[in-house]
């Protein structure tokens, strides 16, 4: 599935629209300034919690106002796996419930994500004579 965002109006009304579950991963890729922390932001105001910013120099955020706990990691600056290992990464999946949202999602293959969650990868792309952010989703749950 792909959507067209042109507004930040339109980028909360599809947050809005996501059906997330008690496990749910959303998956963050794109270029640089394409709306994947935009979008954590929104994410964070409409389950009425606080202010996101980008985790880019501690890898990870965890905001536990709202209704649920959100973990936000950005993996752009990961140098190895030992980076991921000490920011609590793999931990996050060991809660009974949760909802991480992962910006640069594509530096770890997918294949290594654990079992038992449901993943949302949300591919943005910019187009560059509009300036819309192309949102392309893709689901799955291991």
């Amino acid at each position: 599935m792909s959507i067209t965002i042109k507004n930040i109006e339109e980028l909360k009304k599809f947050v809005k629209s996501l059906k997330l579950s008690e496990k749910q991963v959303l998956g963050l890729s794109g270029p640089m300034g394409a709306g994947k922390t935009e979008f954590t932001k929104c994410l964070l105001n409409i389950l009425g919690g606080e202010a996101a910013s980008s985790p880019t120099f501690s890898l990870h955020n965890r905001y536990e106002k709202g209704s649920r706990p959100v973990d936000h990691f950005d993996l752009y600056r990961l140098k190895n796996d030992e980076d991921l290992e000490s920011s609590g990464f793999w931990d996050c999946f060991e809660q009974d419930s949760g909802l991480i949202v992962i910006e640069w999602a594509d530096r770890i293959d997918k294949d290594y994500y654990p079992a038992g969650w449901d993943y949302c990868f949300i591919d943005f792309s910019v187009d560059e004579k509009t300036s819309h952010r192309r949102l392309s989703l893709s689901h799955f749950s291991k």
